[in-house]
């Protein structure tokens, strides 16, 4: 839970790449250490992949792996923690 609206930070997320193939890197500074869960659903909203990962305070670099069995198409980002919440639109290649 946020302590306060003073903790709660505007962050910027980079996607690299998007499109993507196969995997993608997501990028971004953090005013906390925290546990944050990576999902990614589909146009229909089917969740197709999600993993829960440790971030520190700054600058991090998340590798998303072995996204090759979802079909081509539109897919929702999603990245939630005790601070951050952001969702950015992937497009995924053949």
């Amino acid at each position: 839970m946020i302590a306060s609206i003073e903790d709660y930070k505007l962050f910027k997320l980079v996607v690299r790449s998007n499109p993507f193939f196969e995997s993608l890197t997501l990028t971004l500074n953090s005013t906390y250490d925290e546990e944050v869960t990576v999902s990614i659903y589909d146009i229909n909203g089917r969740k197709v992949y999600e993993e829960t990962r440790l971030i520190f305070e700054g600058r991090n670099d998340l590798d998303i792996e072995n996204l090759e069995s979802p079909i081509a198409g539109t897919y929702l980002l999603s990245l939630r923690g005790r601070t951050i919440y952001l969702n950015e639109r992937l497009l995924k290649t053949q």
